[in-house]
């Protein structure tokens, strides 16, 4: 793909670059609160294992899904998965 010196320089940033993403990815994934990262388009653009358990979605649902869409992120499917994850009951129920 890449020749030369040039290449070999690519390749290290791109390496670097892979690496600097991973160690982020790690540290994301240390916090216990649920995190979602987006652009400013409000495109998903990382995610925390907190964040993929609370909703409940696999990581690939949740890269690259808008904020907006209403099938993730709808109020009440989030609202649902709070209420199962914290183990609580809506009032009036049994």
């Amino acid at each position: 793909m890449f020749r030369g010196s040039a290449g070999a320089g690519l390749r290290r940033v791109a390496e670097t670059l892979r690496e600097s993403e991973q160690r982020f990815q790690a540290l994301l994934d240390s916090v216990g609160a649920g995190l979602l990262l987006s652009r400013p388009d409000a495109v998903v653009r990382m995610c925390n294992r907190a964040g993929i358990e609370l909703l409940g979605l696999r990581k690939d649902e949740l890269i690259g899904a808008s904020l907006f869409d209403p099938k993730p992120f709808s109020v009440a499917a989030v609202s649902r998965k709070v209420w199962e994850v914290l183990d609580l009951k809506p009032r009036g129920t049994v």
